[in-house]
């Protein structure tokens, strides 16, 4: 809901994110891991950064995946108080992106970000976002956008975050409707049975072909 900004008012966006944190017992810090909130008393000077970063994930017990182009030394000093500052430092300070899918912290560089337009299928923007607030999937640092009755949304973000986004749509998306199906069923007569079943695709296309065909003009020839 909080993403359709686009057709919903200030006061209104205000009034309808309030009445979603109330029901759903879920505030805007609960987005984000529960391990950023740690202790972390830990001090990096002039560092290998993927070595600081794989023992960052270990100290809490998470693998770590690493983008190809993150390496290097860390510059500067990086020192804070909880694990999500210490991240958070880490990363603006060498021109990163993390996103933690719940089990696997990825680390990306910060030029990698970027928009993507997902189609949406047989679902809602709604419906996408809330499987992924349901799912600890959702992080608030990036955005979901669309407008309501949309076919599509559009993410900003690691290149972690579209494909997580992209992976719950496809996973959600709920089977075709019966109306759908390409198929009609024939019945012969009142009350009977279906007496055959005929693909419409392929009866056009038997329909196509025989219409396609040039007529017989060649002369007859008699004795």
């Amino acid at each position: 809901m909080g993403e359709n900004i686009a057709y919903l008012g200030h006061s209104a966006f205000l009034t309808a994110l309030a009445a979603v944190i109330v029901i759903s017992g879920v505030s805007v810090a609960a987005a984000l891991p529960e391990w950023t909130s740690r202790p972390y008393n830990y001090v990096l000077i002039n560092q290998d950064l993927p070595g600081a970063m794989k023992e960052f994930g270990r100290n809490l017990g998470f693998p770590v995946v690493l983008d190809g182009q993150v390496r290097g030394q860390i510059r500067g000093q990086i020192k804070a108080q909880t694990a999500g500052q210490f991240l958070d430092e880490l990363a603006e300070g060498n021109g990163l992106n993390w996103y933690f899918d719940g089990a696997i912290l990825h680390v990306s560089p910060s030029d990698e970000f970027k928009t993507q337009v997902i189609e949406l299928g047989r679902l809602t923007g709604d419906v996408v976002l809330s499987e992924m607030k349901r799912m600890k999937l959702y992080d608030e640092r990036f955005s979901i956008n669309y407008s309501k009755n949309a076919a599509a949304l559009r993410v900003s973000g690691p290149p972690s975050y579209i494909e997580v986004t992209r992976e719950v749509i496809s996973t959600i998306q709920p089977p075709p409707a019966a109306d759908d199906d390409p198929r009609v069923r024939v019945f012969r007569g009142r009350g009977s049975t279906v007496d055959e079943t005929v693909e419409l695709q392929s009866a056009r296309k038997r329909v196509d072909n025989q219409g396609s065909k040039p007529a017989n003009t060649s002369p007859k020839t008699t004795n």
